[in-house]
């Protein structure tokens, strides 16, 4: 009988192994491998080469990997090749996916930088639509909120003498309040003027282009500029030929009636079809004349179940949620239109 080990946790004395047990034991280590223990040794061998691979794959990626976000490639926009950097990675800060599509909105702030607000709103605007990239880095990196303020305290002023509002995208809460090593950001080159009242367009007129302007609408305020289309789409849910309780009203109506409408199309159809005796003339064209102004309450109530802003309206990252002006770059508007509109010329024919 050999000595038995005792258990600190517990206080007790454990009982030690047989000469049966120590038996088995040897002989389980001495014994060949055999080819079933060797494939099962290859797939645990291979399962955690590739738990090891997988679980470094997000560090991988962050650190220049092709398609990842710290893949840097030459600045193309012109008004931002002289900044101080040379490297950028798109999407950008407001997400825009190509240079050249970021030029293009760059330009429209041209007749502000030309007006000279601030002497870093250049590289203000190019450190959000051409932001700093660099392979030590996994994120693009752009402006400090200081700078932000800074360039906004300017600016802003002459943007509203002019008939606009501070872009939401330009919203300063967004960057950084500082550059240190958990979120990097760029603070600029400093202002060269000091902050005075803006000068007035009358005192100091402006010579480039002026900004697109709605100026052909009733209110022009209420409208926005998109300069991919050199269009004017105006704000979503905004008061420009009706006023709210006057829309409110009206959707209660309409929501009302098409209600009333699909419900007694509806059970015209169902009797119809419930009817053996073939369709004949004038009943045939009272058939049609039913489905299609059954279809036409269908319009209504897809808009008054999915509410009328995601159907009418669509969101711009720049310039915020403004009405739909092409259906063609919203389904739901299209699909809507084509079922009031098809059906109920269809319903005229008829």
């Amino acid at each position: 009988m050999r000595p038995g080990r005792s258990d600190a946790s517990s206080g007790e004395v454990a009982e030690p192994p047989s000469d049966a047990q120590i038996t088995v034991l040897t002989t389980m280590a001495t014994a060949p491998i055999t080819t079933a223990s060797t494939t099962t040794l290859f797939w645990v061998v291979v399962g955690l080469w590739a738990g090891c691979v997988w679980a470094d794959y997000p560090v991988l990626m962050s650190q220049g990997h092709p398609g990842g976000p710290a893949r840097c490639e030459p600045i193309r926009v012109a008004a931002c090749q002289d900044v101080g950097y040379n490297l950028t990675s798109m999407p950008n800060l407001v997400g825009t996916e190509l240079q050249k599509d970021a030029e293009s909105r760059l330009d429209s702030f041209n007749p502000l930088i030309q007006y000279g607000c601030s002497s870093q709103i250049q590289f203000f605007l190019c450190s959000i639509y051409t932001p700093m990239c660099t392979p030590q880095v996994a994120t693009p990196i752009g402006p400090c909120r200081d700078l932000c303020q800074t360039v906004r305290d300017r600016c802003a002023p002459v943007m509203a003498e002019l008939g606009f509002p501070w872009p939401p995208f330009l919203n300063c809460s967004r960057f950084p309040p500082e550059n240190n090593e958990e979120y990097m950001c760029m603070e600029g080159p400093g202002e060269k003027m000091p902050l005075l009242a803006p000068p007035t367009p009358l005192s100091r007129p402006i010579h480039p282009r002026p900004p697109p302007r709605c100026t052909r609408y009733a209110h022009p305020h209420k409208y926005r500029y998109i300069n991919a289309t050199s269009t004017c789409a105006p704000l979503c849910q905004t008061n420009i030929s009706f006023t709210t309780s006057d829309k409110s009203f009206a959707g209660v109506w309409m929501a009302i009636w098409a209600v009333v409408c699909f419900a007694v199309t509806g059970f015209t159809l169902l009797s119809f079809v419930l009817d053996s005796t073939p369709f004949r003339y004038p009943e045939r064209a009272a058939v049609h004349l039913v489905l299609c102004y059954n279809l036409v309450s269908v319009g209504y109530l897809v808009r008054l179940l999915a509410g009328s802003t995601s159907i009418s309206c669509y969101h711009d990252p720049e310039l915020g949620l403004l009405g739909v002006t092409e259906g063609a770059l919203h389904t739901s508007c299209a699909l809507v239109f084509l079922l009031l509109y098809y059906f109920t010329s269809a319903a005229s024919v008829w």
